[in-house]
């Protein structure tokens, strides 16, 4: 069949039309055949029935059977669908699960008669939300995307955590930022196993504690107390953001996670451990010149690893350090996982992947949504970035792939921008075979009526790249061309550039003003046509500044004044309050 026709994501391997379509049913039933399997075909019955608007009852005419097949292993599953009803064929909970999200969504694309044959080419596909850059999503918000992420079978969540969870004792860190709670990880925890998703703890162990460090309580741990400035003419506050290796500080760590790690019941640990910049520019410097930079960062990496397994996880970390010296990676204890990452297309996940595999230390390549300093996200860069991470762990034989999402410098980056990247690596990450169409997927995901809401975004988050030659590292044009001070605004842009200002703006009035079009039901409805709509606004903007520091003809309805506002009115729809006065002061700094 044609995919077009049933844009199914991620795309199965094998999916044969048996027959026409057919109504919706009004209701569904289930019947399972095996105990081992029923407690997730009920749950994920429910879930299907939830997100398609279809109650689960007993006496319905169209029944869901879900047969156990032992041939099939995990989250591999058999799916046949009629105009009388489903079946459902499994060896695992897992593989129900999986089903079920296929279900879903030909439900919502309009029932019609199919068979499926499937399972995933990775066996951990995982989505890392940054909550440390000002936005922590609120409840709610978390409850969509784990609908979303389970309807694309997603099987691995991670919260990048600096300073926003309550740990007992530090209040002065994490008072004004709405941390998370011991409560609401219990709850995610119960409602990613709900959906067959591991919930992965991920606490950053070394570098990236600006957040701690600042406050002079904590500038005992600090490697350079009094803050530095780096070869590269790079000055650290007071405090800075790496911690000193050392028993005070192992100490430390070690209260932090006999607080967190309990939480979790994934006997995985992410503890981070990237960009330690100031290492060896302070207070282990001496340590630093008679071992090496890279041994002391091994012996510290170890005892973290040690304070994890008291907890019976299993350390995984980002492996930038270690990749400066591929011949380090042998070194690496055992039962460690590098999370190797990079965010811009041509990111030699190649070479990085096979210094692992050659080293036999398991790994997984993490790929970036590129939405963080960008307004409307990078698709062309995100697509490209995700592809080539793809390819090279299937080659090297990584234990899977990490979507990571981060919230550099604000994360004023709406949560639909993340839409594209997402869809296009779940099903990457599952069938690395198929071109999905993302466009549709995102329509059938998002429940859009109007069929705009794909071809939309993709619109915004290629435009800046379309529009203009500059390119710039973990940065968009539009980005830049918002935040840049006036003054320097002149010299951003090449000649050809500045000529197409006014063609972008007037596909960022479009895309705005399309925005109202849009019927989305799911991911907060209504929220994410005006998502959309200010992201564009804001990303004219941008271009408007540049047209008048350029002496161009412009004008502009919007003022830095109105987009501040409607900017808070829409985080608070989505995000907790903590962070969002840092986050809106970049905005209203803005001249």
């Amino acid at each position: 069949m044609d995919y077009a026709d049933l844009p199914l994501l991620p795309v199965p391997r094998i999916l044969r039309m048996t027959g026409a379509p057919f109504a919706r049913p009004a209701a569904l039933a289930l019947d399972v055949e095996d105990a081992s399997l029923r407690t997730n075909a009920e749950i994920s019955a429910a879930l299907a029935g939830k997100i398609c608007g279809l109650p689960v009852n007993p006496q319905a005419p169209w029944r869901v059977k879900v047969l156990r097949d032992a041939t099939l292993v995990g989250e591999a599953y058999g799916l046949s669908v009629t105009e009388q009803g489903a079946v459902v064929s499994a060896g695992a909970p897992e593989g129900v699960s999986r089903a079920f999200a296929s279900l879903a969504q030909i439900l919502l694309a309009g029932p019609r008669a199919v068979a499926i044959a499937d399972a995933p080419a990775f066996s951990r596909r995982g989505y890392m939300l940054d909550i440390s850059r000002d936005r922590v999503p609120a409840r709610r918000t978390l409850g969509h995307l784990l609908d979303l992420l389970w309807l694309c079978k997603v099987n691995e969540l991670q919260l990048y955590v600096e300073h926003t969870f309550a740990f007992a004792g530090h209040e002065e860190v994490w008072k004004n930022a709405s941390p998370l709670r011991p409560a609401d990880i219990l709850w995610l925890r119960d409602q990613c196993a709900a959906r067959g998703i591991e919930l992965v703890p991920n606490l950053n162990s070394l570098g990236h504690f600006g957040r701690w460090l600042e406050h002079p309580s904590y500038r005992r741990l600090s490697e350079c107390p009094e803050g530095c400035v780096m070869p590269s003419g790079r000055v650290f506050p007071p405090g800075g953001t790496t911690l000193f290796p050392s028993p005070e500080t192992l100490e430390f760590l070690a209260d932090l996670y006999d607080q967190y790690l309990p939480l979790f019941s994934s006997r995985r640990f992410n503890g981070g451990l990237d960009e330690p910049w100031e290492l060896g520019m302070g207070r282990s410097r001496e340590i630093c010149e008679k071992l090496g930079k890279h041994r002391v960062y091994l012996d510290h990496l170890s005892a973290v690893a040690k304070l994890a397994a008291r907890h019976g996880k299993s350390l995984e970390f980002w492996a930038d350090i270690v990749l400066e010296k591929p011949e380090t990676v042998p070194q690496l204890p055992e039962g460690i996982t590098g999370m190797i990452w990079g965010y811009e297309k041509g990111h030699p996940f190649e070479s990085h992947c096979a210094a692992f595999e050659k080293a036999g230390v398991p790994f997984v390549a993490c790929p970036g949504t590129t939405g963080w300093n960008s307004l409307g996200g990078r698709w062309e860069n995100a697509s490209t970035n995700i592809a080539e991470a793809v390819r090279a762990a299937r080659v090297h034989g990584g234990r899977g792939l990490l979507l990571t999402d981060w919230g550099d410098n604000g994360h004023h980056q709406p949560l639909p921008v993340t839409l594209p990247p997402l869809l296009f690596f779940a099903s990457r990450a599952w069938n690395p075979d198929a071109e999905p169409d993302v466009a549709a997927g995102i329509d059938l995901v998002l429940g859009d009526s109007s069929k705009k809401a794909g071809k939309l975004l993709l619109a915004l988050g290629s435009a800046a790249e379309r529009h203009f030659s500059l390119r710039l590292h973990n940065t968009s044009p539009a980005w830049k061309l918002f935040f840049t001070p006036a003054k320097d605004l002149p010299g951003i842009l090449p000649p050809e550039d500045a000529a197409n200002l006014a063609a972008f703006r007037a596909e960022m009035a479009q895309i705005a003003a399309s925005g109202k079009d849009l019927r989305p039901e799911r991911l907060g409805g209504k929220l994410v046509a005006e998502e959309i709509a200010l992201a564009a606004r804001m990303m004219d903007f941008g271009a408007f500044r540049a047209q008048k520091a350029l002496g161009q003809s412009a004008a502009s309805t919007d003022t830095i004044a109105i987009l501040a506002d409607d900017f808070a009115e829409l985080w608070l729809k989505r995000s907790e309050r903590g962070g969002l006065a840092e986050s809106l002061a970049r905005i209203t700094a803005v001249d």
